[in-house]
């Protein structure tokens, strides 16, 4: 698989700015950051949102694993491992 065709994928349907002007559009509040850190949190917790501070569910993953909310930069080269250490 090509990854620069697959990165200009995710790209063109991962788009937090047409949440936020969804969210806007129904006077709802959304985060103000386009990506965030995912599986830190065990309970609800506050995150920076556009009008002032939002408060996001838990979002602990089941094998206690984090996620930076940072892709590394991979080339089709590089060998994925799906697994945890």
């Amino acid at each position: 698989a090509d990854i620069d065709a697959a990165a200009a994928r995710a790209a063109r349907v991962f788009r937090p700015d047409v949440y936020r002007a969804a969210a806007a559009g129904l006077g709802e509040n959304a985060p103000s950051a386009d990506v965030k850190p995912e599986g830190a949190h065990e309970a609800p917790y506050s995150a920076p949102g556009v009008d002032g501070p939002i408060t996001l569910g838990a979002d602990r993953f089941f094998n206690g694993d984090h996620f930076s909310g940072v892709l590394p930069n991979i080339s089709a080269d590089t060998p994925v491992n799906l697994r945890s250490a």
